[in-house]
């Protein structure tokens, strides 16, 4: 927890004190996909949302099985919808801002449970990747617009949601269908979704059954006691009620209980072993962890084991055992256990530690990996060698993302060594808190490791680094080559491409023709070498793939680098005014001066438009997409600010910039650039206000007559109209006139509104809204009521 909150006043500090943009060129970055999940065996429709797109952006998946389609251009940037942050909060910056692109992605039926990873690419480069979960189990979606809980379907059942906005509280209703524990699991930073996540289960009286907040970013779970023919709510929310579209989630609900922890923890294939399984309720349905005891037949074939442990509180959720043909090994007492390679192992921690011994001949290796079985037991665990003296030789801790040590060791002397695993937090373990660990010998070889995304210009030179992390010795030369460059790119001969044996790391020279166009792929980068006379082949990875573990999503690795070919933004743009120096109206537009500047042989237009990086939260203010017509030297970019802004800070829009131009081949490409700097403005009051009763009842005949008050700034010469916006599920039958007040007209207003037969007895959130022209540009005022209709309370 202390963690996460040091993280919100590191990003508070950097609000408050960050510069403007500087002008540079703006890769495209991934963002989200909606839904984040896919079933293997079907074709699902998806939006893939990203930074900065333009109309030529391409989109990748890193796995080749994957098919997309790509159905629509880019749509407009997606603005965060109300409410808004108010107070300290409201110096955070917003999320990325993204814009997305409606498609079709078909898996193949064959294709195993994972992540997957996506990228983007356009003229101005590649930025960061996504990620995309593949399933073997199908989804329902959660339903837009609804009132109320969802109700969701006979379980198990998984839903894909996501809090589309601030203070959204996502809201599901599952009846039980026989007594017995119930299990409800989200999915949502695991999929790279950067929220914590909470989950809290009532019944139907308002009672909190369960609730558990994620502060330590690993994704909630609950299991609760439910019986037969009751209804119960489960919500879903983030810690700290943030919300929008990239935060989205999977929700699995199961009828039947979890397992915290099994010992042993994995399964030799083809063995019949006693196994100890830990659980919420496992053996009376209780609420505290409880154990029972099972035969299980571990196949003979295969690396993973789903198991479903029938108990008197139906079958649990599927636990996951690892396989393999090394037999698992049970820790009992507190006596050092000796271990060697391979093995594994399962216990607790006694005392908060657990040591080993290993006898070793110099120059032996040793790779260990250790597991808390139970993620949200609390353990930060760590592993530590200590030679003969007692003295640390190395340690680890966390690896990849994950409280999971992993320690390579090599012998520096015959000896024995002893092995220390412990927890950094020194917390009592429960029953449940055991660990796995495994140990592997290794012997002299390599891996190679590369950047997940690359950009150089078109026609010109460009490098890319290929380090080379050396095991267990190994010192010998490596011939790296890289396969599917872009077109008219070219990798020097091989001789140039050798990383020297007491070397770490590689820059490839990359020569691009004078004429070759602009053009992304995906590069697979391979090293080759040779250990007493055996050639090694290694594929270089980006990212490490995710292997078993009791609670993270199993990932491919990323065994690709997505290169693109850039060209430079002929152009230059910034603001005339002076940061803070002009002040503006709320509810009113403000048009911002910007100085243009273009290279001497572009004289194209520029479309201007929100970037995707903003600073602090906007708090809704917005601008549309302006288009700077050739030759122009300077440009008014309208920027509409809501009459809600805080009037204690200075409120600031980043700026894009996106002409065409045409490639070194000669095709037309659309190439972004930032904006220099921020507009940024000091806000003051409204030149337009209308106030309205809070609750509005309509009588029998089903209309009122509603008295609002409209107040307005000499400075509006132009007339104010004033209408209704109602929500979808009353358009056309919830009305009021459309009224227009001419120049100077004040004061109280009698508004009729009305209703038609199509209207259901309910309470109806509505808005108010005050409108006139300053300028050619729009002054706005907006009030919400709560139209009552009979019956409806």
């Amino acid at each position: 927890m202390a963690g996460r909150r040091l993280g919100w006043l590191i990003l508070l500090a950097t609000a408050l004190g960050s510069a403007g943009n500087c002008h540079a060129q703006r890769a495209p970055e991934a963002g989200h996909i909606f839904p984040p999940v896919g079933q293997a065996g079907t074709t699902v429709e998806i939006r893939l949302a990203a930074t900065d797109l333009t109309p030529d952006s391409r989109f990748f998946f890193m796995d080749p099985r994957l098919k997309l389609e790509v159905l629509e251009a880019p749509g407009p940037v997606l603005m965060p919808e109300p409410p808004y942050w108010l107070g300290i909060k409201a110096y955070l910056n917003d999320p990325n801002l993204t814009r997305e692109v409606r498609a079709k992605l078909t898996i193949p039926a064959d294709m195993p449970p994972g992540l997957v990873h996506w990228g983007v690419a356009n003229a101005s480069g590649a930025g960061d990747t996504g990620k995309f979960l593949v399933s073997d189990r199908p989804f329902v979606l959660e339903e837009d617009g609804r009132k109320g809980p969802q109700v969701l379907p006979p379980l198990p059942v998984h839903l894909c949601g996501r809090l589309g906005r601030i203070e959204e509280v996502d809201q599901y209703l599952v009846e039980a269908k026989r007594d017995g524990m119930m299990t409800c699991e989200l999915v949502a930073r695991r999929l790279g979704a950067d929220f914590f996540g909470v989950l809290r289960v009532s019944d139907e009286g308002g009672n909190v059954l369960t609730e558990h907040s994620d502060t330590a970013g690993l994704d909630p779970v609950v299991s609760f006691p439910a019986r037969k023919g009751k209804k119960y709510t489960i919500a879903v929310h983030d810690v700290d009620h943030k919300g929008y579209r990239s935060l989205g989630y999977q929700l699995r609900v199961t009828d039947g209980p979890r397992i915290v922890s099994a010992s042993p923890s994995g399964g030799k294939r083809g063995e019949r072993r006693e196994v100890t399984f830990w659980g919420i309720g496992l053996a009376t349905g209780g609420t505290g962890m409880e154990s029972l005891r099972r035969a299980v037949e571990f196949p003979a074939k295969g690396d993973r084991f789903s198991y479903r442990l029938e108990t008197p509180q139906g079958a649990s959720v599927p636990y996951i055992f690892p396989l393999g043909d090394t037999p698992e090994q049970l820790i009992q007492g507190p006596n050092v256990m000796p271990i060697g390679a391979p093995g594994n192992w399962t216990g607790g921690l006694e005392g908060g530690i657990r040591r080993f011994s290993w006898k070793a001949r110099k120059g032996d290796g040793l790779r260990l990996v250790a597991h808390a079985l139970n993620p949200h037991g609390g353990q930060d665990l760590e592993l530590e060698v200590l030679g003969a003296d007692g003295k640390k030789l190395v340690d680890a801790d966390d690896n990849g993302g994950t409280a999971n040590p992993v320690l390579p060791f090599t012998a520096p002397a015959d000896g024995e060594y002893q092995v220390v695993l412990r927890d950094r937090n020194g917390m009592e373990p429960g029953p449940a808190d055991l660990f796995r660990l495994t140990a592997r010998g290794v012997g002299p070889d390599f891996r190679l490791e590369i950047p997940a995304t690359l950009s150089f210009p078109a026609g010109g030179p460009g490098a890319m680094t290929v380090k080379v992390v050396r095991q267990q010795g190994f010192k010998e030369p490596v011939t790296v080559s890289l396969e599917n460059l872009p077109q008219g790119v070219t990798a020097p001969e091989a001789a140039k491409r050798v990383v020297a044996g007491n070397a770490d790391s590689l820059k490839v020279d990359l020569v691009t023709a004078k004429n070759a166009p602009v053009d992304a792929r995906l590069v697979r980068v391979t090293g080759q070498a040779k250990v007493d006379g055996k050639n090694l082949d290694r594929v270089a990875v980006a990212m490490q793939g995710q292997d078993w573990d009791p609670w993270r999503l199993e990932s491919a690795p990323l065994d690709q680098v997505l290169v693109a070919t850039t060209l430079k933004p002929p152009f230059k743009v910034k603001p005339l005014e002076a940061d803070g120096g002009r002040r503006v109206n709320r509810g009113a537009t403000h048009l911002a001066e910007l100085s243009v500047e273009r290279d001497k042989d572009f004289n194209g237009q520029i479309v201007l438009d929100m970037a995707a990086r903003q600073q602090r939260h906007r708090q809704g203010i917005r601008g549309p997409m302006l288009t700077v017509e050739p030759g122009a030297k300077r440009a008014h970019y309208p920027v509409f600010l809501p009459e809600g802004l805080e009037t204690s800070r200075t409120s600031r829009i980043g700026l894009v910039g996106m002409a065409r131009v045409k490639d070194p081949s000669g095709v037309e490409r659309w190439v972004t650039g930032d904006v220099e700097g921020q507009i940024t403005m000091s806000i003051e009051g409204a030149l337009l206000k209308l106030t309205a009763p809070g609750e509005v009842e309509l009588g029998k005949e089903r209309t009122a007559v509603v008295p609002v008050q409209l107040l307005r700034s000499a400075s509006l010469r132009e007339p104010v109209v004033l209408e209704l916006v109602v929500p979808a599920e009353c358009g056309g039958v919830l009305t009021a006139e459309r009224l227009v007040l001419p120049e100077g007209r004040h004061g109280p207003v009698e508004w009729r509104l009305s209703a038609k037969g199509g209207l259901q007895p309910g309470v109806y959130q509505v808005t108010a809204r005050a409108s006139c022209s300053r300028d050619g540009h729009p002054v706005v005022s907006e009030t919400v009521m709560a139209v009552v209709c009979e019956g409806g309370k």
